[in-house]
């Protein structure tokens, strides 16, 4: 059953203009942590907001208890949660799909089912859509919870948007500002709230084999080009969601390791802006923050003292990094003689190389 927006006129209020639609895509193995995300969720939707916000839940045909957690919580709130399950795993790609064709609002907060809201994060993000009632969308900041350590923190994930710094609300209106500003940030599912209008014309028309090439990070294919039209884009400060890093059941990562995992998300990330927006300033300014955030020489150094990396390994690594970062001096100054240091002699030289970024980056 698809929420219904009946009566919302008749309880006239702040965020009545608005209808907010949060969209989770699941699958197998995720039934508890659903059900974590649906709580943290519909906790926030009481009063008014019941009227103007809904929760669509794609199901990739789990085998798990998904079905019975949905059903419990439509039960304790209903009308709330529209629930739709493939009868096989569809892919990524066209379980997001569905998760926004199943909604009704103006607006679609993408939201992965192994996240959680932070108390109060709904109505922030209506009043943030309520200023900004034109916008194509919006990223939010997450709290990062790094599950293989256990720690908890509102930090950055990544380096912060510039011209804006990251505690400032910020309306960018060029595709440069957009993707300078925020563009690290928009590979993050649950960070992006955009319009359903422009998404679904958008998806309709890379439908098949477009979003087939991009199968980690299909929602990038879809909102950079909703960028390149529709560039009216907000920052939105201030964490909405608990962000999990560190799975240690991750499937990515448990497949094909750590440096193959960031070897392809950024292939994909990288490939997806230069394709939809060429060799742009904000492209240029995105490949930096890629390298800052994940093929910086500490984190190469990371990479190589890895228990599980071979000399295959840094070898795919030395080569995938040239490719995208070739063009950048940092690059040959700072990360790639770790790409040539042997493994022992990179364990000796992290803290120097931790305090040289640092510097760097302050340059």
């Amino acid at each position: 059953m698809v929420a219904s927006w009946t009566g919302a006129a008749e309880r006239a209020g702040p965020h009545d203009a608005i209808r907010l639609s949060i969209c989770i895509p699941t699958h197998e193995g995720r039934a508890a942590k659903l059900g974590v995300a649906l709580d943290s969720i519909l906790a926030q939707i009481g009063g008014r907001l019941r009227h103007v916000v809904e929760v669509t839940v794609s199901d990739n045909g789990s085998q798990d208890a998904t079905r019975q957690v949905v059903a419990e919580r439509q039960a304790a709130r209903p009308g709330l949660i529209a629930y739709l399950r493939f009868e096989e795993d569809r892919g990524f790609t066209a379980n997001l799909l569905q998760s926004v064709e199943m909604a009704r609002g103006e607006f679609c907060w993408l939201f992965s089912s192994d996240d959680a809201l932070v108390e109060g994060a709904v109505r922030r993000v209506l009043d943030l859509l309520h200023r900004h009632p034109d916008a194509t969308g919006a990223t939010l900041l997450p709290i990062v919870y790094d599950i293989a350590r256990n720690v908890p923190g509102p930090r950055p994930l990544w380096p912060q948007p510039t011209p804006s710094p990251i505690d400032a609300e910020h309306r960018w209106t060029s595709v440069d500002d957009v993707i300078t500003g925020c563009g690290l940030y928009m590979g993050i599912l649950p960070a992006q709230v955009v319009r359903r209008d422009a998404w679904r014309a958008v998806a309709e028309e890379l439908r098949g084999e477009p979003l087939g090439r991009t199968p980690l990070f299909p929602h990038l294919a879809v909102i950079y080009r909703m960028v390149a039209q529709q560039p009216v884009w907000i920052w939105a400060p201030g964490p909405t969601f608990h962000l999990r890093v560190g799975e240690p059941n991750s499937v990515l990562e448990q497949a094909r390791g750590l440096t193959e995992y960031h070897l392809e998300t950024t292939a994909e990330t990288l490939s997806i802006a230069y394709e939809v927006l060429g060799h742009s300033s904000g492209v240029r300014g995105l490949v930096r923050d890629v390298w800052q955030a994940i093929f910086n020489p500490v984190a190469l150094a990371a990479y190589k003292v890895h228990p599980a990396q071979t000399l295959t390994d840094d070898r795919r690594l030395a080569i995938g990094a040239t490719r995208w970062f070739s063009r950048m001096p940092s690059f040959w100054l700072l990360s790639l003689p770790v790409l040539l240091l042997p493994h022992g002699l990179v364990r000796m030289l992290c803290r120097p190389l931790g305090r040289a970024v640092r510097r760097f980056s302050r340059a």
